[in-house]
């Protein structure tokens, strides 16, 4: 596999981009360019990227060095959404992989993320590596999904009774506040100031989360920046009287979209913005032809929106010392 500097993977970030999305069993999105490298430019501070393009795919690896060890890992050090190996066939890919893991001599260890278990990827790892290496299952990762087949009206009809009434009594109580929506410009510096002065007076501003963050700001300014450029961020701000009070904003490829962040000025809590700005951006992306949402991390009140949870998980490869061979067998840890 022929190795590539970060300058050489964005000159071909649309031909590992589109390895990333028809990969099957993946995070597409998060195993992207869009999401991996203003990851890795914002947190990578003590990583090497190990980029490697093949016959058959990509490979995108963190790499931490210490005194006496070189341990790689996905490039989405934060969540381990992203999956390193990207490519539309998993039994091609991984044998290449598993050749070039066998001969490269740098490696101690690897930290496989973003891997569907039970899936052909995670059979083929563990198929591909187990005779030569340790091989140790982790933990899982889970994001809510949401599809949007049917529209506005599918969607509402997979929810709650209790779900829906409680949307349109929102819904009634934002109208009565002449409270109206706008959509994102192109400006996304402009529009990221605009998020933030809301993102202050919710209630993560309180505790300097979300967008107050430099180091999230940073990274979602970045993600922001790559998708405007080609048209795929979705954004709204919610206004009364001509003053921001609320947004979210997010991104679509391949016909899903990929939420980011959202926020409400916390005066408005009573009307359930929150909610209100939700249902909004879901209207507009079913009017769009968007087929799916998806939330993101697992969080509680995202289940009621969600009609399934997307789970991934690790694979630890570890080279045994002194041989070429480990365990044949791979276990869960916690």
């Amino acid at each position: 596999m022929q190795a590539l500097s970060l300058e050489q993977l964005e000159r071909e970030r649309d031909a590992f981009d589109a390895a990333a999305l028809a990969a099957p069993d993946i995070d597409g999105f998060c195993s992207s360019t869009d999401w991996i490298v203003p990851l890795q430019t914002t947190w990578g501070d003590g990583f090497e990227l190990e980029l490697r393009r093949g016959d058959t795919g990509y490979v995108a690896f963190a790499r931490y060095d210490s005194d006496t060890h070189s341990i790689w890992m996905g490039c989405d050090v934060m969540w381990g959404f992203a999956c390193p190996l990207v490519g539309p066939d998993p039994r091609a890919l991984v044998e290449e992989f598993g050749a070039w893991c066998r001969t490269d001599p740098t490696w101690q260890a690897m930290l496989i993320s973003g891997v569907k278990r039970p899936s052909l990827l995670y059979t083929y790892l563990v198929a591909q590596l187990a005779p030569h290496f340790t091989v140790r299952g982790g933990p899982s990762v889970r994001r809510w999904l949401a599809s949007l087949d049917g529209g506005l009206d599918g969607y509402l009809g997979r929810r709650s009774p209790k779900t829906r009434e409680n949307l349109r009594r929102a819904q009634r109580r934002v109208a009565e506040e002449a409270i109206t929506f706008e959509r994102f410009d192109d400006d996304v510096d402009r529009s990221m100031r605009r998020m933030i002065a809301i993102e202050k007076q919710s209630w993560k501003g309180s505790i300097d989360s979300g967008l107050v963050s430099p180091d999230m700001r940073e990274f979602y300014r970045r993600i922001g920046i790559r998708m405007s450029g080609r048209g795929d961020l979705r954004g709204l701000f919610a206004q009364q009287d001509g003053c921001d009070i609320g947004y979210i904003f997010g991104g679509v490829r391949a016909g899903a979209y990929r939420g980011f962040q959202f926020s409400f000025d916390e005066r408005f809590e009573f009307a359930s913005l929150g909610n209100v700005l939700q249902i909004e951006q879901i209207a507009r992306l079913a009017d769009e032809g968007v087929t799916s949402y998806d939330l993101g991390m697992d969080m509680g009140y995202k289940r009621r929106w969600a009609d399934a949870p997307f789970d991934t998980t690790t694979l630890a490869i570890v080279r045994s010392h002194g041989t070429s061979h480990g365990t044949t067998s791979p276990v869960t840890f916690a």
